[in-house]
């Protein structure tokens, strides 16, 4: 398989995905429409899917081969910030369309990556063994549905995953360029307390 040439390929159906979640941005918590969006794309690939309540979305792309589970992770949603129409460049070719929201954190990239990502392997199978997990979060910027994703996919999916992805875009590495860290890297916050 040749990545680059496969996601060459793809790119303007991931620029059109990237702008029509930016364009429909949903509020931590409540992306109900954007859930529903992504679960009719994966299907319309045969890729099944996985609907956590409150949590979020599960794509399965299975190889048919035996070979480890790899999860790749996305957020979903929106920040309430009001998107002005400019940047610095002059007029934005796509902007919110929902007042009072915007993608402001790249959400609706890592969105759009991660739905290509699963259909380039989802068309070559042949090129892999295993399975990968396309996992769509839901109300990472509060901190909150994770604990209702994390406990399903660790103790009620069955999946036993070997390693995971978490894609961000990043302010701070140019354009074209890809940056892989092992460990926690830009990792949200869970809250917790001990009780003695």
């Amino acid at each position: 398989m040749d990545i680059t040439q496969a996601v060459a390929a793809h790119t303007a159906e991931l620029v059109e995905l990237r702008r029509h979640f930016h364009r429909h941005p949903e509020e931590s918590g409540k992306e109900l429409a954007t859930i529903a969006y992504i679960d009719n794309y994966l299907k319309g690939l045969n890729i099944k899917t996985i609907n956590v309540k409150d949590g979020g979305l599960l794509g399965i792309v299975d190889s048919g081969k035996p070979g480890k589970t790899l999860l790749m992770r996305a957020d979903i949603d929106a920040l309430p910030i009001n998107e002005s129409p400019n940047n610095l460049k002059g007029p934005k070719v796509c902007c919110s369309q929902v007042p009072g929201l915007a993608h402001s954190c790249g959400h609706d990239c890592h969105t759009a990556m991660t739905m290509i990502a699963g259909k380039i392997m989802n068309e070559d199978k042949a090129a892999w063994s295993g399975r990968i997990v396309l996992c769509f979060e839901r109300g990472e910027e509060y901190g909150a549905n994770i604990r209702y994703l994390l406990p399903y996919i660790v103790e009620e999916s069955g999946l036993k995953i070997d390693s995971c992805y978490a894609t961000h875009v990043r302010w701070d590495i140019p354009a074209g360029k890809v940056n892989v860290q092992s460990g926690a890297v830009m990792a949200g916050g869970l809250g917790f307390s001990f009780r003695f």
